[in-house]
């Protein structure tokens, strides 16, 4: 369970994001209990912080808090706002609330039900996705009527940081307005099988959906996954050099003003994943299926984010004429 914000003494918001520090208490328990937790107000929150974190482990006492669950009075509470709780809310809490509850999800519903919406829309490389708000349904996720839906467009450029905040800074005013225009809302409300987006599902991310294929992937490829996952599981590869696991923290747009001219005319001597680097440009480039993409900072694994300038001087390939098999980046499944 997760911390309780109450709107104007009416509306629970259900948060997975909790603040608070842990106070030094000397405890002499062994054993881990399950906590029902009642409360109401700003009080209460303060105390719930502290089960909380407590339960997460991210204090200096022993562990005494195994399962958490906050009960509130039903008459004072109305309707639940839930927003990226990630957590199917059990009908004995939405028992709780007569309006039941509204949910805001990043995507244009019923395409990309799921945890990771915004993921999938830039993986898939759509130039459009939106926001839906919905009522929250029982037993399932996502599949609620849409009370609101409202289309974005997703920029050339954008990352996964840059579009979630925008669709999340659009979807607050949105849920706004379903709550201040609800009745009106739910008599407009749309089944999502009326819908004109075809159902489908954003699943979990991991960290293998941005290993690099450098025989399979384009330079077009590669900069769409890490728009997608570079802010954050990121996209990585194996150098030969050392065998080390290699994160591409910064990959040039293919569109970009950059010249190729330097390394166009070694393409027939250069396999896939083979890396020159440029100069003039102080980028590395490598070579991908169908041509070549530019690298401007790698974070190898146990060291620091370098710059391609530093990456080259200190793998000693900056002034490497022609391709060497240890300068290399492979697969994270292939073998050295």
């Amino acid at each position: 369970m997760n911390r309780l914000y109450l709107l104007n003494r009416r509306s629970l918001f259900l948060s997975q994001n909790l603040f608070g520090s842990p106070i030094r208490v000397r405890c002499n328990s062994t054993r881990q209990y399950n906590v029902l937790f009642f409360g109401t107000d700003q009080v209460s929150v303060k105390t719930l912080e502290q089960l909380r974190i407590n339960q997460t482990g991210r204090d200096n006492r022993p562990k005494v808090i195994g399962h958490l669950e906050v009960l509130t009075p039903q008459n004072q509470t109305d309707i639940a706002v839930v927003v990226s709780y990630g957590h199917l809310i059990p009908n004995h809490v939405l028992d709780l609330f007569p309006l039941n509850g509204i949910n805001m999800h990043p995507s244009l519903l019923p395409k990309y039900r799921g945890a990771a919406p915004v993921y999938h829309a830039l993986l898939n490389n759509d130039h459009q996705t939106g926001i839906s708000v919905i009522e929250l349904s029982r037993g399932k996720f996502d599949v609620g009527k849409i009370l609101h839906q409202s289309e974005h467009s997703i920029h050339p450029h954008d990352t996964f940081t840059s579009l979630r905040d925008r669709l999340a800074e659009s979807g607050s005013h949105a849920i706004m307005d379903v709550l201040c225009h609800l009745e009106e809302k739910r008599r407009q409300a749309r089944d999502q099988k009326d819908m004109p987006h075809v159902a489908s599902y954003a699943g979990k991310i991991n960290r293998s959906m941005g290993y690099i294929d450098w025989n399979r992937h384009t330079a077009e490829d590669v900069y769409r996954i890490w728009r997608a996952l570079g802010d954050t599981v990121g996209v990585h590869c194996l150098f030969a050099y050392n065998g080390n696991q290699v994160k591409l923290s910064q990959v040039c747009p293919p569109d970009t003003k950059i010249s190729y001219k330097n390394v166009e005319k070694f393409e027939g001597q250069y396999e896939p994943g083979m890396i020159k680097y440029d100069i003039q440009q102080e980028i590395v480039f490598v070579r991908c299926r169908g041509g070549w993409v530019g690298v401007s900072q790698f974070h190898v694994e146990n060291h620091r984010t370098s710059t391609a300038k530093e990456f080259a001087l200190g793998y000693h390939f900056s002034g490497v004429k022609m391709p060497e098999s240890r300068y290399r980046f492979l697969s994270i499944n292939q073998t050295l």
